[in-house]
C-alpha cells in the first residue's frame, strides 16, 4: 500500500508509545497504528486545508487519533493535552476499547474479526450508525467516510504486521 509506506517512516518514530498503549488497552498494535495512519496520516495530514496546526476534518478532529470536538468536549477542555501525542494515542485507544466491549455486549455472536470491523467502523462515524448499518443488512463502514473505515483500517494494519507489527 503507498499510503502505508508515506507512513511507515512516521510510525517508527512513534512505535514504542503505540505499542505500550495498545498493550494497556489489550489492543493489537498493528491496529492503533493503522487508526493513526487513516485517521492523520501520523500527523502529517494535520493543519492543511485551512485546518489550525495539529487538526483535520474542518478544525473538528484533534491531534493523530482525530479526537472530534464535537463529541469528546470533556477529553478535549483539559487544556492542550490533545496536543500530547500519548495523552491523543490513549484516548483514541480507550475509544476504541470501549467500542469492542460495547459490540460484544449488544452482538455477542459476532465473532472476534468482524466485531472488530463494526467497533472501527464505529470509531469513525458512531457506534450507532454502525449498528444501523448492520440491521439494514449493510456493512459496517456504510455510514463511515469513503464508506471503508474499518475495511481500509484492517488492511492497513495487516500491511503492518507482514512487516513486523
Amino acid at each position: 500500500m503507498k499510503i502505508m509506506e508515506l507512513d511507515l517512516p512516521y510510525l517508527e518514530k512513534i512505535e514504542g508509545l503505540i505499542k505500550e498503549v495498545s498493550r494497556s488497552f489489550g489492543l493489537d498494535p498493528a491496529i492503533v497504528a493503522a487508526v493513526v495512519s487513516r485517521e492523520s496520516g501520523v500527523g502529517r495530514l494535520l493543519g492543511q486545508n485551512g485546518c489550525p496546526p495539529d487538526t483535520g476534518d474542518g478544525g473538528h478532529g484533534r491531534g493523530l487519533m482525530q479526537i472530534d470536538d464535537r463529541w469528546h468536549r470533556a477529553f478535549l477542555s483539559i487544556g492542550e493535552l490533545w496536543r500530547n501525542p500519548a495523552a491523543n494515542l490513549a484516548y483514541g485507544a480507550y475509544l476504541l476499547h470501549r467500542n469492542l466491549e460495547i459490540v460484544s455486549k449488544r452482538r455477542p455472536g459476532i465473532p472476534a474479526g468482524p466485531r472488530l470491523h463494526v467497533a472501527l467502523a464505529g470509531y469513525n462515524c458512531g457506534l450507532s450508525r454502525a449498528f444501523r448499518a448492520l440491521r439494514k443488512g449493510l456493512s459496517p463502514d456504510h455510514y463511515t467516510s469513503g464508506g471503508d473505515y474499518g475495511a481500509d483500517v484492517l488492511q492497513r494494519a495487516d500491511w503492518l504486521r507482514a512487516r513486523g507489527w
